[in-house]
């Protein structure tokens, strides 16, 4: 099989106009050449990708897999052939990583992946709230961000990409020795401890929503900057908070958790796809390999 690209280029242009006259003028061909090379390009793969009579032409079952897939294809090529670029230029540059104040194990894994193929590229980890995180990505301080990634937390930046990784089930966190009742009567006494409204601005109110959902209105909230601080409140039994369960294992044995049915913090990677840092395709790489050897939960 001998494709060539002025082949797909002729094939691509053609199942997109579904007519050889006009397909030809937009390439800047006659029509015998157009035809020529569509048949040139069939019997090379061995298939028909085009049905063609006196007044229509169509594209067959194969062709349109492959008038599908060739976009992708392209794309792969050429990150490919970035990727090769790169390595064999020794490229050395810097990648900085931003994520959030709370627990997400899978990070150091992908960092260290990533040092192992690309070894002459710093990478600089920074801690931040969603707010910050979200500042620097739009600002081009910070590369990539592993974030919250669901549609509350997207609505300021719906320009940027996303990937999912983890589902975090959410569930309360509270002092042991409150009783534990189906109507989450300790919300009644205990205040809610959560993230600062003006780090993260975007997570109380989804807190709050889902706790109005369940029929909480909570008496009193307590603002704090960071999950440790939460740690500290909650075990010295000064309020309950609502967080991911992957979040718990900091917490020691004098606190309890509650799961909450179906609720979810949906984590991944965030980016914006106008970045110019030609280290970022190469993590997205790393990040993809990672997935797939590692499936989410």
């Amino acid at each position: 099989m001998n494709v060539n690209t002025q082949q797909m280029r002729y094939f691509m242009e053609l199942a997109k106009c579904l007519n050889f006259t006009r397909a030809a003028a937009n390439l800047y061909v006659a029509q015998p050449t157009l035809s020529q090379q569509i048949a040139e390009l069939e019997a090379q793969l061995g298939v028909s990708l085009f049905v063609r009579n006196s007044r229509s032409v169509s594209l067959t079952p194969a062709g349109k897999i492959l008038y599908d897939a060739y976009p992708d294809i392209v794309a792969k090529v050429q990150q490919v052939q970035q990727h090769m670029l790169v390595t064999a230029a020794g490229f050395s540059g810097s990648l900085t990583i931003g994520f959030l104040n709370t627990f997400m194990d899978f990070i150091p894994m992908i960092m260290r992946d990533f040092k192992n193929a690309f070894p002459d590229i710093s990478v600089k980890p920074v801690r931040a709230s969603l707010n910050e995180l979200h500042n620097s990505l739009k600002n081009h301080t910070i590369d990539v961000a592993f974030s919250l990634i669901q549609d509350f937390a997207m609505e300021e930046i719906p320009s940027f990409r996303s990937r999912e990784i983890l589902n975090n089930a959410m569930c309360f966190v509270l002092p042991a020795e409150y009783p534990v009742s189906s109507d989450f009567s300790f919300t009644e006494t205990l205040p809610l401890i959560t993230f600062s409204d003006t780090a993260d601005s975007v997570y109380y109110p989804y807190v709050r929503a889902r706790l109005k959902k369940l029929g909480i209105q909570v008496p009193e909230v307590i603002f704090t900057d960071s999950i440790e601080n939460i740690r500290a409140y909650l075990e010295s039994g000064a309020g309950f908070s609502v967080l991911g369960a992957k979040d718990t294992f900091i917490f020691s044995p004098s606190t309890q958790f509650i799961p909450i049915t179906n609720e979810y913090l949906e984590f991944g990677a965030l980016w914006d796809p106008c970045s110019s840092n030609p280290a970022l395709p190469l993590f997205l790489d790393t990040l993809d390999q990672f997935l797939e050897n590692n499936p989410k939960s």
